[in-house]
């Protein structure tokens, strides 16, 4: 479901916390017969920065995001983003070359992956599984990382097709101002849905 960034917030999990703040109960994202609410997502993306944090996850960190298409990617990116790090999208579907050149040129130590893309990952890294949907339960005490509006959100690398890929920063600010540039066109509204038919690495 589209969901804006607010001035009031600096960053990108911010918004999305304001959000399910303010509408817990509303529908946040769909994967098949699956569902979460704005507040379930919430609380699974707090309880999995909470496990990435003991990791090692904070402000300055890039986190490796090794998943196949689903709802654990959603969570994934916002629970990288609460521990005030960024996230690095390794799509499974790449070469077993391509993402282990990333994972070093990104300086990677830690990845989300799944039993199913394991063994892309180099040994050495810190590997969290999310499978099965299931998620580590939120204790409630926990506070997310502030940040700020020009901390890095994501690395995004080139298709490297006239040479060695490179990995493109990009901020939070940088995705807010995409969103309020565009909103005039495209009319953004809580009645928006938005399927997920790239690849999130793109």
């Amino acid at each position: 479901r589209a969901t804006l960034v607010p001035a009031e917030a600096a960053c990108l999990h911010q918004a999305f916390a304001l959000r399910a703040a303010s509408q817990p109960a509303a529908v946040a994202l769909i994967d098949g017969e699956r569902q979460w609410s704005y507040g379930e997502l919430e609380r699974a993306a707090n309880g999995l920065a909470q496990r990435l944090q003991t990791a090692g996850a904070m402000p300055g960190t890039r986190v490796g995001l090794c998943l196949e298409r689903s709802g654990e990617v959603v969570v994934g990116i916002l629970a990288i983003l609460k521990c005030g790090a960024s996230y690095v999208p390794l799509d499974p579907i790449y070469p077993g070359e391509r993402i282990a050149f990333m994972l070093g040129d990104a300086a990677i130590s830690i990845v989300l992956a799944q039993a199913s893309t394991r063994h892309l990952v180099a040994k050495g890294c810190d590997v969290l599984l999310l499978d099965d949907g299931a998620m580590p339960e939120f204790d409630g005490d926990w506070t997310p990382v502030a940040g700020h509006a020009d901390d890095q959100a994501y690395v995004i690398y080139t298709s490297g097709s006239t040479g060695q890929p490179k990995g493109v920063m990009v901020s939070h600010a940088n995705v807010a101002r995409l969103f309020s540039s565009t909103a005039p066109w495209y009319r953004f509204n809580e009645q928006d849905c938005w399927c997920l038919f790239h690849s999130y690495a793109f």
